[in-house]
């Protein structure tokens, strides 16, 4: 049997093979028009404060309003595996500011989660995604990601959308109380949406987007953590086609346990119009998660 080191060591790698076969799945499909937002899966990543696993179970309560307005019902779970660079490296021979989290090497996540939603107080629709994500930082501040996802979301007419990516990230602020992170890079997409006869929108669709992500996050204590999140999605083809992500969220952490509040904003410039999608969706959730790094 492999020794638990061996599991470790292979766990990053299976990530990123994972990652690479869906990108290669979606690329061999036809072009078109698509209409999804992003996942902020960056929400659901907990900070490392050793190497090896960890693990963190949430529940959450929702309201929002936009393509449905309704009452949410969900949990996440996720699983993740880091190594650190030695302590001190990163800051070019200058001293560490006192506080900050030495910067991670590798890091490979696996992250599901799941809604189910009450609308109307009648019908109960659900959604859901799974994403994995491995992050190679070849330099402490200066690193690569390849990723992958599988998403379905029946408030928006979504039966399946599945993609796959690789890009850049860069960590150019690591401090205790600020940090800031930042990645772009190229992303592949295949949907399948469920939309009325005569809409113009594709029933089933390709495409391919530059995707990129900005975070800014602010501990001014090490129980309090404030964090606002950034994505813009645009087609490679027409930039005229594009999603943003726009989240912020404040939670404070007693040992293993946080309990926060979160408003996010999903915007989709090119919805299935026709079949009662509308662009803009606003969520405001609080959460419980436990566990973590």
């Amino acid at each position: 049997m492999p020794s638990r080191c061996a599991l470790a060591s292979l766990a990053p790698r299976l990530g990123a093979l994972l990652a690479l076969l869906l990108v290669l799945t979606v690329l061999l499909a036809r072009p078109g028009v698509a209409g999804a937002n992003p996942v902020n899966a960056e929400k659901l990543i907990t900070d490392p404060t050793e190497e090896g696993w960890s693990g963190s179970l949430s529940t959450n309560f929702a309201l929002s309003s936009g393509n449905v307005d309704r009452l949410t019902l969900g949990f996440s779970g996720g699983i993740q595996y880091w190594t650190l660079y030695p302590e001190g490296v990163g800051y070019r021979g200058k001293p560490v500011p006192a506080g900050a989290r030495r910067f991670y090497r590798d890091r490979w996540v696996l992250i599901t989660n799941a809604a189910f939603a009450r609308v109307a107080l009648r019908d109960v629709v659900n959604n859901g995604f799974a994403h994995t994500r491995y992050t190679r930082m070849w330099l402490p501040r200066l690193g690569s990601d390849v990723f992958a996802q599988a998403q379905h979301d029946e408030f928006k007419r979504l039966t399946l959308r599945t993609l796959g990516g690789l890009g850049f990230r860069v960590d150019p602020i690591n401090r205790r109380v600020v940090q800031v992170w930042a990645g772009s890079g190229y992303m592949a997409e295949l949907e399948h949406n469920r939309v009325d006869t005569g809409d113009p929108h594709p029933a089933k669709v390709v495409n391919h987007r530059w995707t990129s992500y900005a975070v800014i996050q602010l501990r001014p204590w090490d129980s309090v953590v404030g964090r606002n999140t950034t994505y813009i999605q645009p087609r490679f083809d027409d930039f005229g086609d594009f999603r943003v992500l726009e989240a912020l969220q404040v939670e404070t952490r007693s040992g293993l346990v946080a309990l926060g509040v979160e408003l996010e904003l999903q915007y989709d410039s090119r919805p299935p119009v026709f079949s009662g999608v509308v662009p803009l969706d606003v969520f405001l959730t609080s959460y419980l998660r436990v566990g973590g790094g």
